[in-house]
């Protein structure tokens, strides 16, 4: 039973991460092509780090070789690049006077590491 969850949820987050990826690079183009779509573009990156985090975060919980430890390392990186784009977004929207949806992108983010936080105070 846990290894067809454990397949299951891998797979949706191989999928999200194709899915972050791919809205990650529209943003990149719009913002490329000074297109005004900024700021669905924004909630839907935070949205797709949510999705990535939380599977992360099952994934640890359910798996005897990924660690809640292993999950943080990686998130590093992965956050480090949504960082960046949803912060040139941010740029381009002040630019032209837009308002950055810093609520919708930050709380599922903020969330989905708090997830993350109490699966490796437990010791997942």
């Amino acid at each position: 039973m846990i290894g067809g969850m454990y397949e299951m949820i891998f797979a949706l987050h191989i999928l999200g991460a194709i899915a972050t990826g791919i809205i990650g690079s529209y943003a990149l183009v719009i913002l490329y092509r000074g297109e005004q779509t900024y700021r669905m573009a924004a909630i839907s990156l935070g949205i797709a780090a949510c999705f990535e985090i939380m599977t992360g975060t099952l994934l640890s919980i359910i798996s005897a070789r990924i660690t809640a430890s292993v999950v943080c390392e990686r998130l590093i990186v992965y956050l480090a690049l949504v960082a960046i784009v949803e912060g040139l977004l941010c740029i381009r929207m002040r630019g032209i006077s837009v308002a950055f949806p810093v609520g919708t992108v930050v709380s599922p983010i903020a969330g989905s590491l708090a997830l993350l936080g109490a699966a490796f105070a437990m010791g997942f």
